[in-house]
C-alpha cells in the first residue's frame, strides 16, 4: 500500500507485469490435462480493503476465469480469513467455487452467511474452523458438523476443514466426520 502511494508508476507497472505473467500461466495451465484449477490468493480484509480487491484482484480473477472456462474447466478460489466484506464483490466474479471460507474465530464468515450473499452457482467449500477441528472433542465436533450441515442443507456445498488442518488433529476426528457424512447419504 505504501508503494502505491509513494511510487504509483512503479507500483502500477509491477502489478501489470505480474498480471501479464499470471495470465500466461493460466493459459498454459488450462491447456493441460488437469480437470479443474485451484488458485491461492488469500483474499482477506486483514490484507486488503474491498476497494483494493475490486481494483486489482477481481480483474485478474476474471481473466483467469475467462481462460479456464474457455477449456470448460472449473476455477476454484482459495479464500480464507476475513471475507465478509469482500463477498459482495466475489459474487460478481465468474469463479466456480470458493474454498476455505473460514468461520470465526480464525475468519469472520459462516458458510450459511456466504451462501446468502453469493449466487447459487458458486460452490462453497469449507466450514470447519481449524480451532474447532483441533480443540473440540468428538461429541462437540459432531454437534458442530451436524449444525453446519443442517444449515447448509440444499446448498451447493462441500464439507471440509477451512484453510488448513492443524498437525495435531487426531485421525479419529476425520473418521467420525466421514462416518457422519456417509450416514447422511
Amino acid at each position: 500500500i505504501y508503494a502505491s502511494m509513494d511510487f504509483p508508476d512503479v507500483f502500477e507497472g509491477t502489478i501489470k507485469a505480474g498480471m501479464k505473467v499470471s495470465k500466461q500461466t493460466a493459459e498454459i495451465s488450462a491447456q493441460s490435462q488437469a480437470e479443474a484449477f485451484l488458485f491461492f490468493e488469500n483474499s482477506s480484509t486483514t490484507l486488503m480493503s474491498p476497494d483494493i480487491y475490486e481494483k486489482y484482484v477481481m480483474p485478474e480473477i476474471e481473466d483467469w476465469c475467462d481462460i479456464v472456462h474457455t477449456y470448460d474447466k472449473p476455477l476454484i478460489q482459495h479464500a480464507c480469513g476475513h471475507l465478509k466484506d469482500l463477498l459482495p464483490l466475489m459474487a460478481k466474479t465468474s469463479i466456480d467455487a470458493i474454498e476455505s471460507i473460514t468461520p470465526p474465530p480464525t475468519g469472520n464468515t459462516e458458510l450459511w452467511d456466504a451462501a446468502d450473499i453469493l449466487p447459487e452457482r458458486i460452490c462453497l467449500i469449507g466450514g470447519i474452523d481449524c480451532t474447532v477441528f483441533l480443540d473440540s472433542n468428538l461429541t462437540e465436533l459432531e454437534e458442530y458438523v451436524c449444525n453446519l450441515t443442517e444449515k447448509m442443507k440444499g446448498k451447493h456445498f462441500i464439507l471440509a476443514n477451512s484453510d488448513s488442518c492443524p498437525p495435531n488433529v487426531e485421525l479419529k476426528k476425520f473418521k467420525m466426520i466421514g462416518d457422519f457424512v456417509q450416514g447422511r447419504l
